[in-house]
């Protein structure tokens, strides 16, 4: 302190000296105590020296100085140590004022150099003393002036020792004193008050501050701050943030709290009520979410969070909070609905095991029950009728599978449509003789109408197109008990110039009741009352699917007179005639007999159908069960025609084909090649084309599809030898 005080920084010194002590808002005090009990020393020391100087015969005296000086020393040091110094200030003012009657009494006759500090002891004591120890100063302040007085009468005490020149000196030194002690006093009061005024500005923009931090926390929470001073005046007190998440003022919201209905969702006020009655009879914090018409924004959820407390005056006041909660109303309701979704998905799920399990075992059973009348003996006429029941349960199980193919491949956007010039009127009319045994066999009768369709040809995926139609051929013929099913084809030029093409199916069933119009399109949804026909619920989802994905529709009519009335709309291309390839594809296939055919597959069961069907058309059939096999074989032989399975342990049917190509003296280097594969995506047909193949057919195999792509493939080649 000292050394600030030469280098003219005692404030800045005494403002650090606070900030080390405490941050207190009145350590101030206490550190201006310790600067008392520094300035103490240095008086109580020169005194000692001045006394020393003109009266060395007073020890006492002496003695009593350096004891203060010592004790004042130790006071200040409680600043630097982080104690209150006050104490040591108590016995500063205690030990001065004693000091002073002792010194008054050895100085009878005068008055007593010291009693000139009794100010500055009395400044220091209302100032900077600790209030209970102030009586005790003021009493021996009482007794001290008392002493003096009598003692520099002469009444009591001891004649005074100092001489009249020491005596002015000394009066001197000690007004001095004083004076510097009554500046210290006023400077140490005024750095004290404006260490405190400071302190209060930081404190007050720290509050303001802290305000306006809250007030965006709050915003940025959604959050809005409201109070009622007294619940039985109905007068709303808000904040800024409260204005800001409801975008009403308090004079608005006390206006509409009137009547709650008005702002207040209706499913919500009697929640609301009841939870701030249970809250005000219990005496319990309110917690209750509601909807809340906001002015800008209609209905949101806000959460209210609220107390009753008691005023001064012993009315009743409320305040609370208001967060607005809409997004996490939201978010939960997206969780249950996802939940809802899951659970149905769920059980859609189990729903389809369950229906897939009936729809595979059914046709399964038949073929397995079949088989094994089989291999025990029947007649020509019940060997016929078994293997009709086992084709037709093979190709419902077929059927099956395609259907979950074609949803699979729906889903993963990988279902392709591929046009062609098809006469759609002739495909219609092969797809309903297709179906008419099994309408025969129901006694239903089929009939088309064609009179209001023109057999130009038109671009359309035939095979989907038949796909459709069969479906709901089949679907007609299931739900027919008795009656007929009509088909009607019609077509119109659109106004682009387009062809406009409609198919009608017609039945005379029990039709679809009003309210499963649409749910029937949705995947494994059936009519009600159908399951027990079978069938697995994805022909029309299938269906509609695919007429959207060419550009039409399919819908469900109203029917008159009862039935189901089907609706395929597509609007199409028109195309210049049928390909070549696609007319030699409708005519019967020449015949093939002495011809030979390389059939390549590693599973034994298809090599024996295959050498069968073959068989039946008349080639010659050599079977080969792997790639290397088959190279092993053709580099002895020369075939005609090379059937070729593609999925194959070792060398595949592309590898294969392709090192069949690559032996530039082989036999078989020129001989057309027939991709056999159940893998037939666009992708796959490109790279079958790319590795060599002139052909591809499908499996299981369909006898009168491999018979036309063999017929195309073959006579290709024939045309090609010729030029």
């Amino acid at each position: 302190m000292l050394g600030a005080l030469f280098a003219g920084r005692p404030r800045r010194q005494f403002y650090s000296d606070v900030f080390y002590f405490s941050d207190a808002p009145d350590a101030a005090h206490p550190v201006a105590a310790g600067y008392i009990c520094l300035a103490g020393a240095l008086a109580w020391t020169l005194g000692g020296i001045t006394v020393l100087w003109l009266n060395p015969s007073t020890y006492a005296v002496i003695a009593l100085a350096a004891f203060n000086a010592a004790v004042c020393i130790i006071g200040f040091l409680h600043v630097r140590w982080k104690r209150d110094p006050r104490v040591a200030l108590d016995w500063l003012l205690g030990a001065s004022l004693v000091s002073a009657i002792l010194i008054a009494y050895v100085n009878s006759g005068i008055i007593a150099p010291v009693v000139f500090s009794l100010p500055v002891i009395a400044g220091i004591a209302a100032l900077f003393q600790r209030p209970k120890s102030r009586v005790l100063s003021a009493a021996l302040g009482v007794l001290a002036i008392g002493t003096s007085v009598l003692a520099s009468l002469g009444v009591i005490g001891e004649p005074t020792t100092y001489s009249h020149e020491s005596y002015v000196i000394r009066v001197f030194i000690v007004l001095i004193a004083v004076t510097l002690g009554l500046g210290a006093i006023a400077w140490l009061s005024g750095v004290s008050r404006d260490y405190l005024l400071d302190q209060t500005t930081l404190a007050n923009n720290a509050i303001v501050d802290s305000a306006a931090r809250a007030g965006v926390a709050l915003e940025a929470g959604r959050v809005g701050l409201w109070d009622v001073p007294e619940v039985d005046v109905p007068r709303f007190d808000v904040s800024e943030s409260f204005q800001a998440v409801t975008g009403y003022s308090g004079a608005e919201f006390s206006a509409i709290f009137v009547d709650v209905h008005r702002f207040i969702h209706t499913d919500d006020v009697q929640t609301l009520r009841d939870a701030f009655a249970i809250g005000r009879t219990r005496g319990t914090r309110i917690r209750v979410d509601f909807r809340l018409l906001t002015k800008s924004r209609g209905y949101r959820w806000f959460s209210a969070r609220a107390r009753d407390s008691e005023n001064p005056d012993g009315t009743m006041r409320i305040s609370g909070s208001l967060q607005d909660i809409n997004f996490i109303k939201v978010a939960e309701e997206a969780l249950r609905t996802g939940r809802d979704q899951a659970r149905a998905a769920n059980k859609a799920k189990s729903d389809f095991i369950a229906v897939m399990g009936h729809e595979v075992r059914t046709p399964l059973n038949a073929i397995l029950g079949s088989v094994e009348l089989l291999k025990r003996g029947l007649d020509e006429r019940e060997s016929q009728e078994m293997l009709s029941l086992i084709d037709e349960a093979g190709r419902g199980l077929l059927a099956i599978v395609n259907d979950l193919l074609d949803v699979s491949r729906i889903d993963a956007g990988k279902l392709e449509i591929t046009t062609s010039p098809t006469d759609i009127v002739a495909l219609v009319r092969r797809t309903l003789d297709f179906w008419g045994p099994q309408a025969s066999d129901k006694g239903v009768a089929l009939s088309i109408d064609v009179s209001g369709a023109d057999d130009a040809p038109v671009m359309v995926d035939a095979g989907r197109v038949r796909q459709i139609v069969g479906n709901l051929i089949s679907n007609a013929i299931k739900f027919t008990d008795e009656g007929a099913i009509r088909l009607m084809v019609s077509t119109n030029i659109t106004a682009d110039g387009r062809i406009g093409v409609t198919v009608s199916v017609i039945d005379t069933g029990p039709g679809v009741p009003e309210d499963a119009a649409e749910s029937i399109f949705t995947a494994f949804e059936q009519a009600p009352g159908s399951a027990s026909l079978g069938g697995a619920g994805l022909g029309l989802f299938i269906s509609r699917r695919l007429a959207r994905m060419m550009g039409g529709d399919l819908t469900l009519e109203p029917s008159q007179g009862g039935g189901a009335h089907f609706r395929l709309a597509l609007t199409l291309d028109r195309a210049g005639g049928l390909p070549a390839e696609a007319r030699l594809a409708d005519s019967t296939a020449a015949a093939w007999d002495g011809l030979h055919v390389l059939c390549v597959d590693d599973n034994d069961k298809n090599r024996r159908i295959a050498e069968l069907l073959l068989g039946q058309l008349g080639f010659a059939v050599t079977l080969a069960a792997s790639g290397a096999e088959a190279l092993d074989v053709c580099a002895i032989q020369r075939f005609d025609l090379v059937l070729m399975d593609i999925v194959m342990p070792g060398l595949d049917g592309m590898q294969t084909l392709n090192a069949i190509r690559s032996d530039a003296d082989g036999l078989n280097r020129t001989t057309p090649g027939v991709a056999l594969t159940a893998k037939l995506s666009r992708e796959d047909l490109d790279a079958y084309r790319g590795a060599g193949f002139e052909g591809v057919s499908g499996k299981p195999v369909d006898v009168a599809a491999l018979s036309r792509e063999i017929s195309r493939v073959l006579a290709t080649r024939q045309s090609a030898i010729k030029e």
